[in-house]
């Protein structure tokens, strides 16, 4: 869906995907294949924005943070801020530090990126912004009765991304 609105994408496994695990490598190792992967992309395309799915946006914001990924920007879709099994939200105290435009993308149903707590973080960020997905799950999956679908949601997450790189990238 992004290359139908003209954007160059990349797609990539981590170490622990591609050997067919389910549990995946420690947070370092993460970093590591995020950083090289995005190395190699920069290095044939030039500016980058880093888009991730849950643990991927994650890992992403991390490497950007710790100076390993030269972005122009970070999307976040479904944002694991608060892990399966806990109430408590992790601590994004390392996105404060990235001086590049973020935005997150979460269903308006997600339990591990509830919106109320999103938008504090993005309010809290530099350059921060939300943008929720009427009756989406974590995976922007919305309920039949909701009359929306799975394609809705990503039409509409889509938009918003381009929208937003528009406004604060000029695209």
């Amino acid at each position: 869906r992004l290359a139908s609105f003209g954007l160059t994408t990349w797609t990539f496994e981590y170490a622990y995907m591609a050997a067919g695990r389910r549990a995946p490598d420690r947070l370092p190792k993460l970093e590591d294949v995020h950083a090289a992967v995005a190395e190699a992309v920069r290095d044939r395309v030039g500016s980058l924005i880093l888009a991730g799915k849950s643990m991927g946006g994650r890992v992403g914001g991390h490497v950007v943070a710790e100076g390993r990924g030269d972005a122009a920007g970070l999307v976040y879709l479904g944002y694991p801020l608060v892990p399966l099994g806990r109430n408590e939200a992790r601590d994004t105290s390392h996105l404060a530090t990235i001086d590049v435009p973020q935005l997150f993308v979460s269903g308006t149903r997600d339990r591990m990126g509830p919106v109320d707590l999103l938008a504090a973080v993005a309010t809290d960020l530099p350059d921060g912004r939300l943008m929720e997905i009427v009756d989406g799950d974590h995976s922007l999956v919305p309920r039949k009765a909701s009359g929306r679908t799975l394609d809705d949601s990503l039409d509409d997450a889509v938009g918003a991304i381009d929208d937003w790189l528009h406004d604060r990238l000029g695209r």
